[in-house]
C-alpha cells in the first residue's frame, strides 16, 4: 500500500501520523519502569524529508508529544539520500541537534556509497535482511556482514541486523559483535538470548 500512498500523495499524512503515534506511544514507555529504556525508530520516506517543512513539523510534534528526542530514531534508506545529499545532510544536522538519531536502513543493498557515511551524521547502520538469511552457512554472506561490522566499528555506528529468523543466525552475529537485533520469528522462552 506504500507504493499507492506514494502514488496518489498520502504517503506524507502516513508518515506524519505514524510519527505521531510513535511519540505518543515512547511517552507512554517513558513513565513505565520496564519500558522507560526503550527506544523507538521510524521509517521516513524520501518525499516528507524533503519537504521544506520537515524540521519543523517533526519538532512541533516531538514537543506536543513531550516525547524525550534521544530516545527516537528515523531509519532512512540509502536510495532516500541519494535525491539530494545535501539537503538531506542540512536537515538531519537540525534535527540531530536537538537529540534525534539516524540510522541507515537495508544497508548494502542500495548504492552503499562510502562517500555519504563520510558526510552524513549517522549513529546506526541496519544490515539488510538479504545477508542475514544466509548466516551463518554462506560465506559471501558472513565476509560481508564481517565487513560491514569493520566499517561501522571504525566509524564508531551502532549496528542492527534485521532479519534473524534462527538461533543459528542469532549466535552467529552475537559473535561477530552484534548486539541488536530485529527479530523475524517467535522466541522460544527457553532460548537465552
Amino acid at each position: 500500500f506504500v507504493d499507492v500512498a506514494e502514488h496518489i500523495g498520502l504517503i506524507e499524512t502516513l508518515d506524519l501520523q505514524m510519527l505521531q503515534k510513535a511519540c505518543r506511544q515512547l511517552a507512554l514507555w517513558h513513565h513505565q519502569s520496564d519500558s522507560a529504556s526503550l527506544s523507538l525508530s521510524v521509517n521516513l520516506s524520501a518525499r516528507l524529508l524533503y519537504e521544506s517543512n520537515f524540521v519543523e513539523r517533526v519538532l512541533q510534534i516531538v514537543e506536543e508529544s513531550g516525547v524525550n528526542p534521544h530516545k527516537l530514531k528515523f531509519e532512512l534508506t540509502e536510495t532516500l539520500l541519494l535525491d539530494d545529499l545535501t539537503c538531506a545532510v542540512s536537515k538531519m544536522c537540525e534535527l540531530k541537534a536537538h537529540g534525534i538519531r539516524f540510522s541507515i536502513d537495508d544497508f548494502g543493498t542500495g548504492y552503499s556509497s562510502l562517500a555519504y557515511l563520510q558526510q552524513l551524521s549517522l549513529d546506526q547502520l541496519k544490515i539488510d535482511q538479504s545477508f542475514v538469511r544466509e548466516l551463518p552457512g554462506d560465506s559471501n554472506s558472513l565476509a560481508i556482514v564481517r565487513a560491514i561490522f569493520a566499517l561501522a566499528n571504525s566509524l564508531q555506528l551502532e549496528i542492527i541486523a534485521e532479519g534473524v529468523e534462527s538461533q543459528e543466525q542469532h549466535i552467529a552475529l552475537l559473535e561477530l559483535g552484534c548486539r541488536s537485533f530485529q527479530f523475524s520469528w517467535a522466541l522460544n522462552p527457553q532460548v537465552a538470548l
